[in-house]
């Protein structure tokens, strides 16, 4: 064990008076770092904890969270995915505290590409995303079952598409290929299924199921 002046404690390797190997450092405000190193950084798989509460267990490359990893926070936020320079990057499930879940890709840090975000009140959006805010093509769903095929530009609400009375009549317009939007219902549910039992722990999927032995033949709402 290696203790500085700064109060800054150390335990593991060392490798020509550089942190590498496994080791676990702790600050003096009481965040811990348990894991790998390499050239005196955290590099590799390991957990962090600051002492604000937060916890991150995951990859790291140069010292930053970069990779697949989990972070939560003290009130139960939690995100799960892929990282970039200790930001929300690639595929991810954040779920809050309240209930508001977001599944979907991210880029540094913000909602990016398509994703689905289901709201604390019960409505939920499936759609285009840029910069953390609903823009382009994308349906809301209505906790009453009410159904609206939408335009969006950078967070505001652009056009009606189509209105649709329920999620039922929804799904069916997705199946028969009726509107544009069948594409991108189908996007996110390959995406879904080319991650799970791989990066997701649970299953946290919501809007349409489709059989995937049977792309058309069978849809249902959750």
């Amino acid at each position: 064990t290696f203790v500085w002046a700064s109060g800054v404690r150390y335990t593991g390797g060392f490798v020509y008076n550089s942190i590498e190997g496994s080791g676990t450092y702790t600050w003096p405000d009481g965040s811990v770092y348990n894991g790998e190193w390499v050239k005196g950084m955290p590099h590799g798989l390991g957990t962090k904890t600051w002492a604000g509460g937060n916890t991150y267990v995951g990859q790291f490359r140069k010292g930053r969270m970069c990779g697949y990893g989990v972070k939560t926070l003290p009130d139960g936020t939690t995100y799960e995915g892929g990282w970039k320079d200790s930001r929300c990057e690639g595929y991810g499930l954040k779920v809050w505290c309240d209930g508001t879940t977001y599944d979907g890709t991210w880029e540094a840090g913000k909602h990016q590409g398509h994703g689905i975000k289901c709201f604390e009140n019960g409505i939920k959006y499936d759609g285009d995303w840029h910069k953390g805010k609903p823009h382009g093509h994308g349906v809301m769903f209505m906790p009453d079952g009410r159904t609206f095929d939408l335009e969006f530009e950078h967070g505001k609400f652009k056009c009606y598409r189509k209105p649709y009375d329920n999620q039922k009549q929804f799904a069916n317009a997705c199946l028969a290929k009726s509107i544009s939007f069948c594409p991108c219902i189908a996007r996110s549910l390959r995406l879904r299924r080319r991650v799970h039992g791989k990066m997701f722990t649970q299953d946290k999927y919501s809007v349409v199921y489709m059989d995937p032995t049977d792309q058309w033949g069978k849809a249902t709402i959750v």
